[in-house]
């Protein structure tokens, strides 16, 4: 990767983590406030339901940003290394699968 290729990526990580972390805080204060709910003597469902769907809503933002970051990625990238890329990406995935059981 050239060096103007680097900054920008880090440029693209960097915001991505920002955007990231706001919101894993924001989930985790919904996730915490639904818990105390639903532990309560008196828990109103309507309520819990209201919070689970805000909370759905946010992990929905979480897999748009990872779109968004994807996006941003692959336009900095030349075509051979976004299919370095997307080789290396199959094996890490690969690579971190549970061993198969041999039957």
């Amino acid at each position: 990767m050239t060096e103007a290729q680097v900054k920008e990526i880090n440029r693209i990580r960097d915001d991505f983590t920002q955007k990231e972390e706001k919101l894993i805080l924001v989930i985790k204060a919904q996730r915490d406030s639904m818990n105390i709910a639903m532990f309560n003597e008196i828990s109103d469902n309507e309520y819990l339901k209201r919070i689970a769907r805000q909370l759905v809503e946010n992990q929905y933002q979480m897999e748009l940003y990872r779109i968004e970051q994807a996006q941003q990625f692959k336009s900095v990238c030349t075509k051979v290394q976004l299919t370095d890329f997307q080789n290396l990406v199959i094996d890490i995935r690969d690579f971190f699968q549970p061993p198969r059981k041999k039957e």
